[in-house]
């Protein structure tokens, strides 16, 4: 903890944050689901679980690593917005590997990613203000 009390959201607070980016990042592929008028509520219900799952499953091993960086590389930074900034920046690492790997530039997922990682951080920045003041002290940012 630095001497501005706690600067980040806990474990409970990085994992909604996580939880929240997948959410965020589902909808945005299931959004094209939605409009296409041949789609039945079957189709539509199939394509939600199969997206849930499958955006679960790729983002547990990196959200892993990229909340794990973004708290070291932020937890002595006061300022939100560094740590939201971090957490884009942590979403786009992998999906620009990806991109240069596999030679694919789809600009759903290479932008989604840190759009719904830097969100989820966003919405859990009132925790952090929380915990600053359940510590006795407070701060900028």
């Amino acid at each position: 903890m630095s001497r501005h009390g706690p600067n980040t959201p806990g474990v409970a607070g990085y994992l909604l944050a996580a939880l929240i980016a997948d959410v965020l990042f589902a909808a945005g592929l299931y959004l094209p689901v939605l409009a296409d008028e041949t789609v039945t509520w079957q189709d539509a219900l199939f394509w939600a679980f199969l997206l849930a799952f499958f955006v679960t499953l790729y983002a547990v091993p990196f959200a892993a690593l990229g909340l794990l960086a973004v708290h070291v590389a932020c937890v002595r930074v006061p300022a939100q917005w560094v740590h939201v900034l971090a957490a884009g920046v942590a979403g786009l690492l992998p999906m620009a590997v990806s991109s240069v790997m596999t030679q694919q530039w789809e600009v759903v997922p290479f932008a989604g990613v840190p759009v719904a990682t830097a969100l989820g951080r966003w919405a859990v920045v009132p925790l952090v203000r929380q915990r600053r003041d359940s510590a006795g002290l407070r701060a900028t940012g």
